[in-house]
C-alpha cells in the first residue's frame, strides 16, 4: 500500500511544485481501509483506458523496467526519487490550464514485491474511499501486455484545488515486480494532452522483458 500511495503523493507534490496549489489535506492514512474489491474488479473487464501506442508524435522513453510514450509537452522533473523498496520518476507538462499543469509518475519496486497486485488494488481502493472519500471512483481489473495482473483506477482528486482528473494503472510482472503509472491533469488538459493514451502506452522495457 505504501508503495502505490508514495506514487500518488509524489505526483501530488509535483502538481504543487508546478504551481497547481493544493496538498495532501492532512488525511489520516492510518484509517483502516476497505479490503474487498468491487464486482467490476473481480474479473477482467473493459478497460478505463485501453493499451495504446501513445499519442501521435510522442517519443518512447525508458525508466527502470518501464517504457512509455511521452509527448514533447512533458519534461522530466529532476532525478529518480528512491525509497527503501521503490523508485519513482515524475514528469510535468509545459502546458498549463490556469496555474495547473498535468503530471505523470512512474513507479517500480526495486525487489520482488511482497504483495500481489490485487492486494495493492484493495489497499489503494480503501485509501481512496475510506480516507480520501473519493465519490467518483472507477476501478477495473484488466489484461495488460507484459503484466501478470493489472488494475486501473479513474477518479477526481480534490486534494489538489481545483480537483484534477486522475488515472492509475498498477500491476505486477511475471516475477513479482510491482509497477505503476499515475497521471493527474486538470480536466481541460486531459483531452488535448491525450493523457489516457500516454497511460495506455505503458509497457515493460525490452531489456526488462528479456531479463
Amino acid at each position: 500500500m505504501k508503495r502505490l500511495l508514495a506514487t500518488t503523493a509524489t505526483v501530488s507534490v509535483l502538481m504543487l511544485a508546478a504551481g497547481c496549489g493544493g496538498g495532501s489535506g492532512g488525511a489520516d492514512r492510518s484509517a483502516a481501509p476497505s479490503t474487498s474489491l468491487p464486482p467490476s474488479a473481480t474479473s477482467t473487464g473493459k478497460p478505463i483506458f485501453p493499451a495504446s501506442n501513445g499519442p501521435s508524435g510522442a517519443g518512447r522513453v525508458t525508466q527502470g523496467p518501464l517504457s512509455i510514450a511521452m509527448p514533447s509537452a512533458f519534461e522530466q522533473q529532476g532525478d529518480e526519487t528512491k525509497q527503501s523498496k521503490a523508485t519513482t520518476v515524475t514528469y510535468a507538462s509545459t502546458r498549463k490550464e490556469g496555474s495547473q499543469r498535468a503530471a505523470i509518475g512512474l513507479t517500480w519496486s526495486t525487489t520482488q514485491h511482497t504483495k500481489s497486485a490485487k492486494q495493492e488494488a484493495q489497499a489503494f481502493r480503501g485509501q481512496l474511499l475510506d480516507v480520501e472519500h473519493v465519490k467518483d471512483l472507477r476501478m477495473v481489473q484488466v489484461a495488460w501486455p507484459g503484466l501478470r495482473e493489472a488494475y486501473q483506477f479513474a477518479y477526481t482528486d480534490h486534494n489538489v484545488s481545483p480537483g484534477v482528473q486522475t488515472f492509475v494503472l498498477m500491476g505486477s510482472t511475471g516475477d513479482g515486480q510491482y509497477v505503476s503509472v499515475t497521471a493527474k491533469a486538470p480536466p481541460a488538459l486531459v483531452g488535448p494532452l491525450d493523457i489516457e493514451a500516454v497511460c495506455g502506452s505503458l509497457r515493460m522495457s525490452t531489456a526488462a522483458e528479456g531479463a
